[in-house]
């Protein structure tokens, strides 16, 4: 056993700046939080279940922890990620058209699994919680001014933690399908909510992105284009790459719905300034 206290204070230092950059601190002290809101029965997210492995399409992923709605049978899918500080600012803007023929592309909504009646077979199919102001469908990481980390990630992390965290929920439905006992808890429904939660300061723009100078392509923001979130929704379409192979409940007929019941999947982007107010909101109450 090495007794040098220089050795001993580089592996500690090395060990902590390792925790550090895989965010395994925040991602415990989220958990830690949310099991206290639950335990001080102001949160309806119960039973923390951490690092839960889940495969679909061959390609295997852990989702970083599971809680369940002490009423109902809703699961809450968590993504945690802890940012680098040079790229700490998410910007979130709306799409310049959104179809509104489609209640459901104005609307909150969550992917189900159900049993088809006096069967052991699944279907897919999504369920409409309320409607929503601010859903957000164009997201990007801009430079914060803040100094980076030297193993930080640059670009692309919102991306990456979307794409992680929807084959994470794809992969938790085809383990219900396939482990009948576990879902018979459930009776006939369950529901999927993903959320990641962030280090990130969240900003949001209600600028018509349909506005651009189409001779150039740009679009100008004022200071008062932008403001900060605690949280957010993020519509964010999956790739079939990403898809579990459980038939939908009623298939489309129309090519803009089969999007929304296939590939949209409405994420919550959860800051650390949001998290006990995001887990206590009035919205899993209904």
């Amino acid at each position: 056993m090495p007794k040098n206290p220089d050795r001993i204070n580089e592996v500690s230092k090395a060990f902590g700046e390792t925790l550090n950059a895989h965010g395994y601190g925040f991602q415990h002290t989220i958990v830690v939080k949310a099991n206290e809101l639950a335990l001080a029965l102001k949160s309806p997210w119960i039973k923390p279940v951490l690092e839960f492995p889940a495969e679909v399409q061959g390609y295997g992923t852990r989702i970083d922890f599971i809680l369940q709605h002490k009423d109902k049978p809703i699961f809450l899918l968590a993504e945690c990620k802890r940012v680098n500080p040079a790229l700490s600012d998410w910007c979130f803007g709306k799409a310049g058209y959104i179809p509104q023929d489609s209640l459901i592309a104005e609307s909150y909504f969550f992917e189900t699994l159900q049993r088809k009646e006096g069967s052991y077979s699944f279907l897919s199919g999504v369920q409409m919680l309320q409607r929503f102001d601010d859903i957000y469908h164009i997201a990007l990481e801009v430079r914060s001014g803040n100094k980076g980390e030297a193993s930080g990630q640059g670009r692309g992390a919102i991306e990456e933690a979307a794409t992680q965290l929807c084959r994470g929920m794809n992969g938790l439905i085809s383990y219900f399908e396939h482990h009948q006992k576990i879902f018979a808890k459930y009776k006939y429904l369950a529901g999927f909510v993903p959320v990641i939660f962030t280090t990130a300061q969240l900003w949001s723009s209600d600028v018509n992105l349909g506005s651009a100078d189409t001779e150039n392509g740009t679009i100008k923001l004022s200071e008062m284009q932008v403001k900060p979130k605690n949280w957010l929704l993020y519509n964010y379409n999956q790739s079939p790459g990403l898809k579990h192979s459980i038939p939908f409940n009623r298939p489309s007929d129309e090519l803009q719905q089969a999007l929304y019941d296939e590939y949209v999947r409405p994420i919550f982007i959860v800051n650390s300034l949001g998290i006990e107010d995001f887990l206590c909101s009035p919205i899993w109450k209904k």
